[in-house]
C-alpha cells in the first residue's frame, strides 16, 4: 500500500496549523498556540507542525 500524498492529506485544512505524525494529521487549529495547547493536553510529542497555506497566501522563496 502506498502512502497518501501530502497534498491529499492536507486538503481542506488551508490556513490552519496542523500536526502530523506517521503521515497522518493528528491535530489542527487556527493558531499555533491553540495547536500547541491541544498537543500538550493530549501528551503528544514528536509531531511535525506546519501551517497549510491558503489559496491567496503569498508565496515566499529563498531567505530574502
Amino acid at each position: 500500500m502506498e502512502p497518501t500524498p501530502l497534498a491529499d492529506t492536507l486538503r481542506g485544512l488551508e490556513g490552519k496549523w496542523v500536526a502530523l505524525k506517521n503521515g497522518r494529521v493528528i491535530a489542527a487549529n487556527a493558531t499555533p498556540d491553540g495547536l500547541y495547547r491541544d498537543l500538550h493536553a493530549r501528551q503528544i510529542q514528536g509531531a511535525t507542525i506546519l501551517r497549510v497555506p491558503g489559496e491567496h497566501d503569498p508565496e515566499m522563496v529563498g531567505l530574502g
